[in-house]
């Protein structure tokens, strides 16, 4: 509720993990429900989205709230400005490794609806310069993500 006060643009909930037992489209629904009526201009979108399917959304919005590792990554390489909200050491080394800082990533103890939209607003209001930022440093986080799989490649023909 607060990030839709908050924002005079649409939310969109993006289901990333669907299998059983961590289902984020039936917890998505189960928020939507909750919400009731204060849900007006907060979508799901359906949970049988392809990996392709799913990065084109992600690579289309202004701003990204994630959780899921993959989710952050699409973002991330899509150049798209990205709150990560942290439940594993991965995140912090994801946003140090592609920002240099932690600064757009909340670690989940301190994940409240004040300090999401806080930090989301910083986000939104630096937005041009945070695109232009991951536009330049995606290049080598890339070559190095590729170099790291020949020297696996390499590995493995040797085994």
């Amino acid at each position: 509720r607060n990030m839709r006060r908050s924002f005079d643009m649409p939310i969109v909930l993006i289901p990333h993990d669907t299998r059983p037992h961590t289902n984020d489209y039936k917890f998505m629904r189960e928020v939507l429900e909750n919400l009731g009526a204060d849900c007006s201009g907060i979508f799901l979108l359906p949970e049988d989205l392809t990996a392709a399917q799913t990065k084109w959304i992600i690579s289309r919005m202004k701003c990204m709230v994630a959780a899921r590792t993959h989710a952050t990554i699409a973002a991330f390489s899509s150049c798209v400005p990205t709150v990560s909200l942290g439940y594993s050491v991965k995140a912090e080394g994801i946003n140090k490794q592609v920002f240099g800082h932690t600064t757009f990533l909340i670690q989940a103890e301190d994940i409240d609806s004040d300090t999401v939209t806080n930090v989301a607003e910083n986000v939104l209001m630096a937005e041009d310069a945070i695109r232009r930022d991951l536009s330049s440093r995606i290049p080598d986080v890339k070559k190095k993500a590729f170099d790291a799989g020949l020297s696996l490649a390499k590995i493995l023909d040797k085994l």
